[in-house]
């Protein structure tokens, strides 16, 4: 065989060296990289919300923090009594009788203080008429028979004592509203709390007992009668009945339990703060790798500059506005004296304000006040911040220009089917296969952090936009070198499944 193969190579004029050149099959990196840009990417450059790209989605996941509420709140005092006094003004003409029943009436003036549910105190007074009226019973012992009946004749009453007792406030609460922002406090941007006021409109009902004492003297008349056994005329005798009247006096202590209700409503102002928690650290990413890095800037507005240059672009024409990005109006200003753009980023700065937004609701916290009460902590939730319009174009910058350095540099392995005769030729390319991605991996690193052209921070500026940064060209590194090692297993799968059925088919 290998003297045919001499003499059909001298008759073409090729050399051996020449044959198992061209055979050699060539495996490059850069025979992968269009395909992680296109599809992946750049998600074949239609980015749409439910479906984005490697570049929103890592903006998207990056651009999310989390943020805790908590309630401060004067809450509501309780109305406790302070002091409490009672005058009165008993008027003895106003006794009257009629039979056995005495009849008074008599007038109180009652005040006190007591404490308000969101202020120091209240003042409250009450006049108030009473009437009074006692069934007298008494003891009537006749010189002799039995007492048919008897009736008051003249009478006098004394008040002996008087006391206010069980006095009683209970509130009741309206929501009024009202709400004024008063303060607002934020650090670098980020709302660190805000202080309200808002109104009640708080009805007191106020009970309380009058407990008073009387002295009851009184004269009274009284008929009486009774019987004797007489003889007649006749010998026989008979029951005759004799009656008399008689005067007596007599007195009757009294005791009497009164209450008495009245209300009074008022408009009292609560102070409510609520502060905004953050829970570092903001959003990491997980994709082909996981990403979590803390970042020295969160939630605080930052400021930083990349160099002046044209592939930059202004903040305008960087997005299209399809992400849910804003604008800031710190967004670009160019310093010519140092030859950078200034640009802005939140770093999430805008977290609390997103999170007040969607969890806070005001009016219920502020009208729930025995679900909300003083140092309660609202849910925990994670919230997506702003992301500078400028960021998605400088991310798909760099990763172009990483990509672009690994296809001019083109890192490649080949094999030759001559020189390995007898071998699986899937399996040889499955081999060169893994001894690019292993060349690839050693590179990684020179690669994804190679500084690129079209940014550059400011050494105190490591902030959001530097994880996104060196994230996606992470990624999309690792993309390449998954796409190397799926292609080519999935050709061996593919060759190894095609043969299997071609001997199935063979089979008898």
């Amino acid at each position: 065989m290998k003297k045919s193969i001499d003499e059909s190579l001298k008759t073409t004029n090729t050399s051996f060296e020449d044959l198992s050149e061209s055979s050699k099959i060539e495996l490059s990196a850069s025979d992968y990289t269009d395909e992680v840009l296109d599809g992946w990417v750049f998600n074949d450059h239609a980015w749409a919300e439910e479906n984005p790209d490697l570049i929103h989605s890592v903006t998207d996941s990056v651009y999310t923090a989390s943020v805790q509420g908590q309630i401060l709140r004067d809450g509501f005092d309780s109305p406790d009594t302070m002091s409490s006094l009672i005058t009165t003004n008993f008027d003895p003409e106003s006794v009257s009788f009629s039979r056995q029943t005495i009849s008074w009436d008599s007038r109180y003036y009652a005040s006190g203080t007591h404490r308000g549910s969101l202020v120091p105190s209240y003042s409250w007074s009450y006049p108030t008429q009473i009437s009074y009226f006692e069934s007298l019973n008494p003891s009537i012992d006749p010189p002799k028979g039995d007492v048919t009946s008897w009736s008051v004749t003249s009478t006098s009453v004394s008040l002996t004592s008087a006391d206010i007792t069980d006095v009683n406030i209970e509130p009741h609460f309206s929501y009024v509203s009202n709400d004024t922002l008063m303060v607002e406090n934020r650090s670098e941007g980020y709302l660190d709390k805000e202080d309200h006021i808002f109104d009640w409109r708080i009805r007191y009902d106020i009970s309380y007992k009058i407990r008073t004492n009387w002295k009851i003297d009184y004269d009274y008349d009284y008929t009486y009668r009774w019987k004797t056994r007489e003889k007649l005329p006749d010998g026989n005798y008979t029951t005759v009945t004799h009656s008399d009247t008689a005067s007596d006096s007599n007195s009757q202590a009294v005791g009497k339990n009164n209450i008495v209700s009245l209300s009074h409503a008022e408009t009292e102002s609560e102070n409510l703060t609520i502060i905004y928690h953050k829970c570092p650290p903001t959003g990491g990413y997980s994709g082909l790798l996981t990403y979590s890095d803390p970042i020295e800037r969160e939630y605080r507005e930052t400021t930083l500059y990349l160099n002046n240059t044209d592939s930059i672009g202004s903040a305008e024409d960087v997005d299209n506005g399809t992400d849910n990005s804003k604008d800031n109006s710190k967004n670009s200003i160019i310093d010519n004296s140092t030859t950078k753009t200034e640009r802005f980023d939140p770093c999430c700065s805008d977290a609390a304000d997103k999170y007040k937004d969607a969890y806070v609701d005001l009016r219920t916290i502020e009208s729930m006040f025995w679900a909300y009460p003083d140092g309660k902590y609202l849910p925990k939730n994670a919230v997506n911040c702003d992301i500078p319009l400028w960021l998605h174009r400088i991310m798909a910058e760099e990763v172009l220009e990483m990509l672009d350095s690994v296809k001019k540099d083109n890192p490649s392995f080949n094999y030759s089917l001559l020189d390995s005769p007898g071998q699986n030729p899937t399996a040889l390319q499955v081999e060169t296969a893994e001894k690019l991605i292993m060349e690839l991996e050693k590179d990684r690193e020179a690669y994804v952090n190679k500084k690129n052209s079209t940014l550059r921070l400011q050494e105190q500026c490591t902030l959001q936009v530097t994880r996104p940064g060196t994230l996606q060209k992470n990624e999309a590194y690792s993309k390449l070198l998954e796409d190397i090692d799926q292609k080519n297993r999935k050709l061996d799968s593919d060759l190894n499944s095609y043969v299997l059925k071609a001997l199935e088919k063979k089979r008898p």
